[in-house]
């Protein structure tokens, strides 16, 4: 009988070699992990900027449709008379040190999820007690993406025709 002096197992090289292949794959994997998780995060801030500007809008629209009139003070400024008589300023507000809002006299319409770069205002009068086309233009971005896309921010706008009842 003759006895194998070759006593089985594996070399040092190659456990060094599966090793280095599974840290690849590993890292490879946390790597698609993390892109996914930043792409769904971005996603959310995206969303959320879209659903307060078109809440914005829809606001101030239905506001100025319902008004006996409008008056822009400011670029930044509008001054709407209700039904009952009552004036509604809406501008921006701040929130903290670094976000901005647009807010009415009662409320912020924005959350603090989403930054207010500009609010503009402009009023143009048809003709003497005619009405009032007043157009808003709200350029939102999403703090917490400004880190990941760089200068990402969306622009709102709408005009609405306030008939002047005066």
């Amino acid at each position: 009988m003759a006895i194998n002096s070759r006593l089985c197992g594996y070399t040092i090289i190659e456990l060094l070699v599966v090793v280095v292949i599974t840290s690849i794959l590993s890292l490879t994997a946390v790597q698609i992990l993390f892109q996914g998780q930043l792409r769904s995060a971005q996603s959310e801030g995206i969303n959320k900027m879209r659903q307060e500007g078109n809440f914005v809008l829809d606001a101030l629209t239905y506001q100025l449709r319902s008004s006996l009139d409008a008056e822009c003070v400011s670029a930044n400024e509008l001054l709407v008379t209700t039904q009952d008589g009552r004036t509604i300023t809406y501008n921006s507000i701040d929130l903290s040190p670094t976000v901005q809002a647009v807010a009415s006299d009662s409320a912020a319409l924005t959350t603090s999820d989403v930054n207010v770069e500009s609010l503009l205002f402009t009023c143009d009068n048809a003709t003497e007690n005619a009405g009032t086309l007043v157009t808003v233009s709200i350029t939102l971005t999403v703090p917490e993406l400004s880190s990941s896309i760089s200068d990402f921010n969306q622009v709102f706008s709408t005009s609405v025709y306030v008939r002047s009842f005066n």
